[in-house]
Protein backbone atom coordinates (compact mmCIF):
# COMPACT_ATOMS: atom_id res chain seq x y z
CA UNK A 1 0.00 0.00 0.00
CA UNK A 2 1.25 3.44 -1.09
CA UNK A 3 1.64 6.09 1.70
CA UNK A 4 -0.79 8.95 1.37
CA UNK A 5 0.07 11.81 -0.70
CA UNK A 6 2.84 9.80 -2.60
CA UNK A 7 3.19 8.29 -5.70
CA UNK A 8 5.38 5.17 -6.22
CA UNK A 9 8.46 7.34 -8.01
CA UNK A 10 8.11 9.04 -4.28
CA UNK A 11 8.64 5.44 -2.56
CA UNK A 12 11.60 4.21 -4.27
CA UNK A 13 14.37 3.47 -1.97
CA UNK A 14 17.51 1.79 -4.16
CA UNK A 15 18.08 0.46 -8.16
CA UNK A 16 21.22 -1.93 -8.50
CA UNK A 17 22.29 -3.39 -12.15
CA UNK A 18 25.28 -5.40 -11.40
CA UNK A 19 26.51 -6.18 -14.95
CA UNK A 20 29.20 -8.20 -13.59
CA UNK A 21 32.33 -6.09 -15.36
CA UNK A 22 34.81 -8.66 -14.09
CA UNK A 23 38.46 -8.65 -16.68
CA UNK A 24 39.20 -11.47 -15.03
CA UNK A 25 36.28 -13.60 -16.62
CA UNK A 26 36.56 -12.50 -19.18
CA UNK A 27 33.05 -9.92 -19.23
CA UNK A 28 35.03 -6.30 -19.32
CA UNK A 29 33.29 -4.82 -21.73
CA UNK A 30 30.62 -7.34 -22.25
CA UNK A 31 26.58 -5.80 -22.94
CA UNK A 32 23.44 -8.03 -23.03
CA UNK A 33 20.23 -7.28 -22.52
CA UNK A 34 19.99 -10.09 -19.66
CA UNK A 35 21.30 -8.53 -16.87
CA UNK A 36 18.79 -8.06 -14.18
CA UNK A 37 17.96 -4.78 -12.51
CA UNK A 38 16.73 -4.80 -9.15
CA UNK A 39 14.32 -2.00 -7.77
CA UNK A 40 13.64 -1.96 -4.18
CA UNK A 41 10.73 0.45 -3.03
CA UNK A 42 10.27 1.60 0.46
CA UNK A 43 5.76 1.00 1.10
CA UNK A 44 5.43 1.26 4.50
CA UNK A 45 5.28 4.96 4.53
CA UNK A 46 5.24 7.69 7.56
CA UNK A 47 5.42 5.73 10.91
CA UNK A 48 4.84 7.47 14.60
CA UNK A 49 5.03 6.11 18.07
CA UNK A 50 1.34 5.38 20.01
CA UNK A 51 0.61 8.98 20.90
CA UNK A 52 2.51 10.84 18.97
CA UNK A 53 1.31 12.53 15.61
CA UNK A 54 3.21 15.61 14.66
CA UNK A 55 2.68 16.96 10.96
CA UNK A 56 3.20 19.37 8.12
CA UNK A 57 0.02 21.60 8.91
CA UNK A 58 1.02 24.67 6.40
CA UNK A 59 4.20 25.54 4.18
CA UNK A 60 4.80 28.88 2.82
CA UNK A 61 6.96 28.24 -0.31
CA UNK A 62 7.02 31.57 -1.99
CA UNK A 63 6.66 34.49 0.75
CA UNK A 64 6.86 37.80 0.14
CA UNK A 65 10.54 39.20 0.08
CA UNK A 66 13.77 36.89 0.67
CA UNK A 67 13.04 33.51 0.05
CA UNK A 68 16.29 32.18 1.69
CA UNK A 69 14.91 33.80 4.89
CA UNK A 70 11.27 34.02 4.72
CA UNK A 71 10.14 30.47 3.70
CA UNK A 72 8.03 28.76 6.73
CA UNK A 73 6.43 25.36 7.52
CA UNK A 74 3.95 25.13 10.28
CA UNK A 75 4.01 21.57 12.05
CA UNK A 76 0.86 20.81 14.35
CA UNK A 77 0.99 18.39 17.27
CA UNK A 78 -2.00 16.57 16.85
CA UNK A 79 -1.32 13.69 19.50
CA UNK A 80 -1.62 13.14 23.37
CA UNK A 81 1.99 13.25 24.16
CA UNK A 82 4.37 16.33 24.07
CA UNK A 83 7.10 15.70 21.56
CA UNK A 84 10.70 17.47 21.44
CA UNK A 85 11.57 18.16 18.27
CA UNK A 86 15.67 17.77 18.38
CA UNK A 87 16.82 15.90 15.75
CA UNK A 88 13.86 16.39 13.63
CA UNK A 89 14.27 17.81 10.48
CA UNK A 90 12.10 18.67 6.82
CA UNK A 91 14.10 17.48 3.74
CA UNK A 92 12.98 18.23 0.35
CA UNK A 93 13.20 16.11 -2.98
CA UNK A 94 17.00 16.43 -3.11
CA UNK A 95 18.35 15.71 0.27
CA UNK A 96 18.60 19.05 1.71
CA UNK A 97 16.93 20.09 5.02
CA UNK A 98 15.83 22.37 7.97
CA UNK A 99 16.60 21.36 11.42
CA UNK A 100 13.94 21.95 13.95
CA UNK A 101 15.65 21.96 16.98
CA UNK A 102 14.78 25.52 17.94
CA UNK A 103 11.12 24.46 17.83
CA UNK A 104 11.86 22.59 21.49
CA UNK A 105 8.99 20.95 22.96
CA UNK A 106 5.34 20.72 21.70
CA UNK A 107 2.61 19.79 23.78
CA UNK A 108 -0.52 17.85 22.84
CA UNK A 109 -2.67 20.20 20.37
CA UNK A 110 0.27 23.21 19.46
CA UNK A 111 1.43 24.49 16.50
CA UNK A 112 4.72 26.06 15.64
CA UNK A 113 6.14 27.95 12.87
CA UNK A 114 10.06 28.06 11.91
CA UNK A 115 11.38 30.44 9.04
CA UNK A 116 14.35 29.02 6.87
CA UNK A 117 16.70 31.89 7.89
CA UNK A 118 19.15 30.71 5.29
CA UNK A 119 18.92 26.91 6.38
CA UNK A 120 20.09 24.95 2.89
CA UNK A 121 16.36 23.41 2.22
CA UNK A 122 14.72 25.53 -0.37
CA UNK A 123 11.01 24.97 -1.22
CA UNK A 124 10.52 25.38 -4.97
CA UNK A 125 8.08 27.88 -6.36
CA UNK A 126 7.21 25.36 -9.06
CA UNK A 127 6.48 22.24 -6.83
CA UNK A 128 8.31 20.12 -4.61
CA UNK A 129 8.07 17.42 -1.94
CA UNK A 130 8.89 17.93 1.79
CA UNK A 131 9.38 15.38 4.44
CA UNK A 132 9.05 15.63 8.09
CA UNK A 133 11.91 13.25 9.69
CA UNK A 134 12.02 12.37 13.43
CA UNK A 135 14.93 12.22 15.41
CA UNK A 136 15.30 8.70 14.02
CA UNK A 137 15.55 9.70 10.41
CA UNK A 138 11.94 8.28 9.76
CA UNK A 139 9.42 10.12 7.45
CA UNK A 140 6.74 10.70 9.84
CA UNK A 141 4.47 13.04 7.21
CA UNK A 142 5.18 14.16 3.68
CA UNK A 143 3.47 17.03 1.79
CA UNK A 144 3.64 17.14 -1.99
CA UNK A 145 2.12 20.47 -3.63
CA UNK A 146 2.64 21.96 -7.76
CA UNK A 147 3.44 25.51 -8.47
CA UNK A 148 2.39 27.99 -5.84
CA UNK A 149 2.19 31.95 -6.11
CA UNK A 150 3.96 34.93 -3.92
CA UNK A 151 2.04 34.69 -0.57
CA UNK A 152 0.20 30.95 -1.29
CA UNK A 153 0.35 28.78 1.96
CA UNK A 154 0.01 24.70 1.16
CA UNK A 155 -2.61 23.74 3.29
CA UNK A 156 -1.70 19.95 4.19
CA UNK A 157 -4.60 17.40 5.43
Amino acid sequence: MLAKGKGLADQLDTVEIDHDLNPALGTDGFVSDHFPIVVRFDLEGPIQQPGVSVRLALLLPNPPGDESQNEEATLANDGTQAVTLTGWTLRDRTGRSWVLDSLGTMVPGEEKTIQRGGQPMAMNNTGDTIDLLDADGQVVDSVTYGVVAEGEFVISN
